[in-house]
């Protein structure tokens, strides 16, 4: 199951990331100027998720927010432009109310959307600019996501297989020394049209994150 596959995988990358941290402490201490070119650590954060979609002629306005999970990797390009690689657990709600007497096929009008994704993402990253103390950048990328589990009763998600979506976004790297740091970023999500209905459905998410990382070298 690619839930447990996740659980298991992101279980091994934090035990890693704090062996790697073991073993640097234990180690030569680096100087400060030395490259940091690959890291890896886990985040987590809040997505804060809008839609609009139509049912039986109205047209309902969607909220909601949920909480990820996930593991990253750092790479480097050259000194102005990087990489990233993420998994996560991606939950997706959101819910509102019609203007009619019914939601979808449903007989209330509170219509709802809940989907726990399993998201494979990379983005292309751009340093702004460094010094030993921070490093502010700007990102842009996709994620594939795998649903779980979904319900809801506004759409017809029954078919509804993998998704993605388009993220860009700023980030700041905040070191805590020459080994850890803590990345903090402030994106936008963009879903496409992906559901498989007729409901005009389009959604805009914000996303905060905040994790822990460690430089490999």
């Amino acid at each position: 199951m690619p839930s447990r596959f996740f659980l298991i995988f992101f279980i091994t990358m934090v035990l890693c990331t704090f062996g790697q941290a073991q073993e640097k402490k234990s180690g030569d201490a680096k100087a400060s100027s030395a490259k940091k070119e690959y890291a890896l650590g886990f985040f987590s954060g809040v997505h804060l998720n809008q839609a609009s979609t139509k049912t039986n002629g109205s047209t309902v306005e969607m909220k909601g927010s949920s909480f990820p999970i996930g593991a990253f990797f750092d790479g480097s390009i050259n000194p102005k432009y990087g990489y990233q690689l993420k998994f996560a657990n991606e939950p997706y709600m959101v819910e509102g109310s019609s203007d009619t007497a019914q939601c979808g096929t449903s007989t209330t009008r509170n219509c709802d959307i809940n989907i726990n994704y399993f998201g494979l993402g990379a983005a292309l990253v751009y340093n702004i600019t460094s010094n030993d103390k921070m490093r502010a950048r700007a990102y842009g990328g996709f994620t594939f996501l795998f649903p779980q589990t979904k319900t809801s009763n506004v759409l017809d998600i029954g078919s509804q297989g993998t998704n993605f979506n388009a993220k860009v976004g700023i980030g700041l790297d905040l070191s805590v020394n020459e080994w850890y740091y803590v990345p903090i970023d402030l994106g936008i999500n963009y879903f496409p049209n992906f559901f498989p209905n007729k409901n005009d459905f389009s959604t805009l998410g914000t996303t905060i994150h905040i994790g822990f990382g460690i430089y490999l070298n």
